[in-house]
């Protein structure tokens, strides 16, 4: 069974978040991780997701202030 994650973040730019992503996967070991509302650009997402460990994803950055989609998967059990 696959286990899936959706968080409306409103943001992600603050290490407050990032660690609270982290606590999250620790907490819920999902498969695949959704995040809306990121407010965030590509370049800063994929500095985020470096930080945390067994996972990578792929985005489609925000437009100023709004939006922002990120899918974050565990690469132990999805590859592309």
């Amino acid at each position: 069974m696959m286990n899936m994650v959706s968080w409306n973040s409103r943001g992600m730019g603050s290490s407050l978040k990032i660690n609270a992503i982290r606590d999250l996967i620790n907490q819920e070991q999902p498969d695949f991780l959704l995040i809306q509302e990121t407010k965030t650009s590509e370049q800063e997402f994929q500095k985020q997701v470096k930080r945390i460990k067994n996972f990578e994803g792929h985005s489609i950055g925000s437009e100023g202030a709004s939006g922002g989609i990120r899918t974050i998967w565990n690469r132990k059990k999805w590859s592309h």
